[in-house]
């Protein structure tokens, strides 16, 4: 009698244990809200630590991909931070920039989108 109790609360157990891990996915997948103006910290808390990350210059001519939407925010010849953020089912990008002469600590978000995985521009 006391292995079947004992068996019983490790199968209750085992349930909230799932049940709490399953919550906790589907809060991490829920997207956080960034906003043009965001710092590097308040990003690094909404989204973690990014996958990737690299640096461009924005062209002066017409281009393709996530990227073009900044050519009416951003100067040509500006350098651009893109942090990539990866799951299996969305690609999220958030560009960073700030005057030219400004620290890179100081730049701040001027636009995110995010996108399917597997997508091609």
């Amino acid at each position: 009698m006391k292995f079947h109790h004992t068996l019983i609360h490790l199968a209750f157990f085992l349930l909230l244990v799932a049940g709490l891990t399953s919550s906790c996915d589907l809060i991490s997948q829920r997207p956080a809200e960034i906003e043009a103006g965001f710092s590097r910290d308040e990003v690094l808390d909404a989204l973690g630590e990014p996958d990737m990350v690299q640096d461009f210059i924005l062209p002066d001519q017409p281009f393709f991909g996530p990227q073009e939407g900044l050519a009416d925010i951003v100067p040509p010849g500006r350098v651009v931070e893109e942090w990539r953020y990866e799951s299996e089912e969305t690609i999220r990008l958030v560009w960073f920039t700030g005057e030219p002469e400004a620290d890179r600590e100081d730049w701040t978000v001027i636009a995110t989108v995010s996108y399917p995985a597997g997508a091609v521009y």
